[in-house]
């Protein structure tokens, strides 16, 4: 076993130093290639400014250079930044790492027109009959709130992957009403009562689900909305708390003969 090969274990998973190792060349290559795009600067105008060939920059961006402290403290300050080192638990690592992933590979957007009967069935596949919101319902939100209405698109096969809905309301709590009747949509409202968070079976697990609420939720905050309110069964509660949501306790809500939560958002404070 070479001297790159020790294991070291972490919350009981061994995992080999050299794949650490790894991972945090690549992050880091990724951070810093992505910050010089973002302020305009090409890799032969870095190197320049740090005293080095332009393919040594590659040779890093590409994540075969294990770069030192010393290099990442001049590459940072040629880009006007400064480097700073933060110690993270693994599953907010492991999340941010799936998040540039799914960024790759979806595209999110406003719902098209034509893609109503596409939401439909989906809406049906992910929920039961006495919980799905009906065809009318959804023809009528989309028509009406379409910019309520993301959807996480697969860019291999361009079909819808998953979605997240509503419709705005100055209203403070939800109530069923919002699922059937659309003349409750106030565009300017401050408020936004989602109604619906569907991901196919087939793209579950993959953390679609919180990437899709996490870009609703600043698309809205662009948009100066301060709430958004939701309700769910006991058994997404968890699920809705990891997400940044906070349980209100018993929804007013007998949607589908059910008992809900409501969960609430605060989107601007």
């Amino acid at each position: 076993m070479s001297q790159v090969d020790y294991i070291a274990s972490l919350r009981g998973q061994e995992i080999l130093i050299e794949t650490l190792q790894k991972d945090i060349c690549r992050e880091t290559a990724w951070l810093f290639k992505e910050q010089r795009k973002e302020i305009g600067m090409t890799q032969t105008e870095l190197g320049r400014h740090i005293g080095i060939p332009q393919s040594n920059i590659t040779r890093f961006e590409s994540g075969k250079y294990n770069p030192t402290l010393e290099f990442l403290v001049k590459v940072a300050a040629a880009m006007g930044k400064k480097v700073k080192i933060s110690l993270e638990d693994q599953e907010t690592e492991r999340n941010q790492a799936m998040d540039r992933g799914l960024g790759e590979r979806f595209a999110f957007r406003d719902i098209n027109m034509e893609e109503t009967a596409q939401a439909i069935d989906i809406e049906q596949i992910c929920f039961p009959p006495h919980e799905a919101c009906s065809p009318k319902s959804m023809t009528e939100r989309i028509a009406a709130a379409p910019e309520l209405f993301l959807v996480a698109v697969d860019k291999e096969t361009g079909e819808i992957a998953g979605f997240l809905n509503g419709v705005a309301t100055d209203e403070p709590a939800f109530r069923d009403e919002f699922f059937t009747d659309i003349t409750l949509h106030k565009p300017d409202g401050k408020n936004v009562m989602l109604l619906g968070l569907d991901v196919l079976p087939e793209y579950r697990g993959q953390g679609l689900a919180r990437e899709i609420v996490k870009e609703y939720m600043k698309r809205q905050k662009k948009q100066g909305r301060h709430l958004a309110v939701l309700t769910c069964l006991d058994e997404k509660v968890e699920m809705y708390k990891k997400m940044g949501l906070v349980d209100n306790g018993i929804a007013n809500s007998a949607w589908g003969g059910e008992q809900w939560h409501e969960m609430s958002y605060t989107i601007n404070g």
